[in-house]
């Protein structure tokens, strides 16, 4: 990079500072320096967006992985599962609903390749069992939280809002950040129709069994993208748009 100075052709001007900037092999080209503004601080610009990830090339499964996904079933182990939950600063949560956005359980992790999936019954009002000083993570979670109580949640960190953010020209699908970020494959949603398909599912766990996998999961990578994904708003100089204006429309 070569710094010059060129006169204006304008007859009395001051000169104008310009910078070559070349490239081993790149045409030299011609771009105009930043300029100071009358008062001697930089003029605002825009907000500098992360470099956006490459894709890996191998990219890993939950069979890779082998998480700790655990249902819990005993009404103790869920108490004292609850109890340690509520003395952390982060949980990460998603939410088993059926297709008619009724709560079938919800899925919690506090530690990245763990979680625990909880099914919904009526002595269990998922949502009171939150701290309020809690940050509830989770991945597209504005579905979820309108099954919870209204003031069950108080502070969240949505990483499909986050990751728009940070990175607002991409998609924002649990996969796809999922793969970009974490090098990581999550489970399909539906299972491919097929002759195949239909003999692997007659030696696969029942249908409630992997949607609450796949739920487990989701909690799960919501947690590890939490961790790569704060950051990042902090870098790019989003975070407080992020905090203040994004994240408290969410639950409307």
């Amino acid at each position: 990079i070569e710094a010059y100075t060129r006169l204006s052709p304008a007859a009395g001007a001051e000169p104008e500072p310009y910078l070559r900037v070349t490239g081993p092999s790149e045409t030299p080209a011609v771009v105009p320096s930043e300029t100071p503004s009358p008062g001697g601080r930089r003029l605002p610009t825009e907000p500098q967006h992360p470099p956006i990830p490459p894709f890996p090339v191998a990219l890993r499964t939950i069979d890779d992985v082998k998480p700790d996904y655990q249902i819990v079933t005993d009404a103790r182990a869920r108490e004292k599962l609850i109890e340690t939950w509520t003395k952390g600063q982060n949980l990460a949560i998603a939410f088993d609903l059926d297709p008619k956005g009724a709560l079938r359980g919800a899925a919690y992790s506090v530690q990245p390749g763990r979680a625990y999936y909880i099914a919904f019954t009526a002595h269990h009002l998922f949502g009171s069992d939150f701290s309020p000083t809690q940050t509830i993570i989770g991945h597209d979670l504005k579905a979820g939280l309108r099954a919870l109580t209204p003031t069950a949640v108080r502070r969240t960190f949505d990483t499909a809002l986050a990751h728009a953010v940070v990175f607002p020209d991409l998609r924002h699908t649990l996969e796809f950040a999922a793969e970009s970020l974490l090098n990581y494959t999550p489970m399909p949603e539906e299972a491919a129709s097929g002759q195949q398909d239909f003999l692997a599912a007659m030696e696969s766990p029942d249908a409630n069994q992997l949607s609450a996998r796949r739920t487990m999961e989701r909690a799960d990578l919501a947690l590890q993208l939490h961790a790569i994904l704060a950051p990042k708003l902090e870098e790019s100089g989003q975070e407080k748009v992020f905090t203040e204006i994004e994240s408290p429309l969410l639950p409307v």
